[in-house]
This record gives C-alpha cells, structure tokens and sequence, in this order.
C-alpha cells in the first residue's frame, strides 16, 4: 500500500476542488474596489487577474496554521481511533 503524506493528501483534495469551482462573484466596499481598480492599473492587467494573482499569496501566507490549526482542534479528535490502529 502507497503511503501518503499529508501534504501531499492536502494537496490533491486542493485540486479536486479546483478543478469543481467555476466561478465566483466577490463583493467589495467602493474603498476595496477602488484599491483593486488603482492596483489593476498601476500592474497594467485586469482587475480580475490583479485579484487572481493576490489570492494565491494570500492562501500561501495563512493556511498553513489554520490547517495546523483545524488539525490540531478537530482532525486529531475525530480520527484518534484510527489513528491509534497504524503501525508506528
């Protein structure tokens, strides 16, 4: 049997659920759409890619501690008994 790591588990849950969403419609405040307008424009790209391009930064800088965090508070409890069933 083919061990996989979390990360790597993690990862293609990801992009199963990727590959599902289509599409999604983002509400801003006139001062957030302002700020995505003067940022489209000073990086000379569309608004949709400028927000595009900031998501990923975005999920890079927190998700690791609020999977870390969801793990630790909620993964761990809930598979505790399977987990105690693996050879160490």
């Amino acid at each position: 049997m083919l061990a996989v790591t979390p990360a790597a588990d993690w990862d293609a849950r990801i992009n199963a659920c990727a590959v599902m969403i289509m599409a999604m419609t983002l509400r801003l405040t006139d001062a957030e759409t302002r700020a995505l307008l003067w940022r489209a424009e000073h990086e000379g790209r569309p608004m949709q890619e400028s927000c595009q391009a900031g998501h990923p930064r975005n999920v890079e800088a927190h998700s690791p501690a609020e999977l870390l965090d969801w793990a630790l508070d909620e993964g761990l409890p809930r598979y505790a008994e399977v987990l105690e069933r693996l050879p160490r």
